[in-house]
């Protein structure tokens, strides 16, 4: 006879746990997305970091790229925003969707994380911690919402740890 012995936090009880073993990764992207893409019906501008990487991924994709004037160099950023200036005017609302849509995988992500160790509730406090907790001078929804980097990166770091504690290595 063979005992399966369950992950911490992963209990069959609860409605929130049964669903977060059956979503695939790619709803919830694709909520994440959809989200975002609807945040773009609240009027509000990029920060000034990611609308210098419209511009520069404008540039890098006319293949007449200029520094000088700019913020910080980010690779990614830029390199999302050149495939995104094939759409003309709206390279910037692209960028607003995936910086956003990186904000809330974010947030999803360490819920997943401390769900994964101490149940539902860990994960909730892990989730308010993060939104509320400043970090520097800006705090994490105002860099969702001017769609900063910062939530991407650490959104990608997220992702690939869970992926990694879920026996996917590759």
């Amino acid at each position: 006879m063979t005992e399966t012995v369950a992950a911490p936090g992963s209990g069959s009880s609860g409605v929130v746990e049964r669903l977060w073993r059956r979503w695939p990764a790619s709803v919830l992207i694709g909520a994440c997305l959809i989200i975002g893409a609807l945040s773009l019906l609240v009027p509000t501008a990029l920060g000034f970091d990611p609308a210098a990487w419209v511009v520069w991924g404008r540039e890098v994709a006319a293949f007449d790229l200029d520094t000088s004037a700019e913020p910080s160099w980010k690779p990614l950023p830029v390199l999302v925003t050149a495939v995104g200036s094939i759409t003309g005017e709206a390279s910037p609302a692209i960028w607003m969707v995936i910086g956003r849509a990186a904000g809330l995988l974010l947030v999803v992500g360490v819920f997943s994380l401390a769900r994964r160790f101490a149940g539902v509730p860990a994960g909730v406090v892990a989730v308010a911690a993060l939104v509320l907790t400043p970090d520097g001078e800006p705090r994490l929804i105002r860099t969702i919402v001017e769609a900063h980097s910062a939530p991407l990166d650490a959104a990608l770091a997220v992702g690939a740890l869970e992926r990694h504690l879920a026996g996917h290595r590759g």
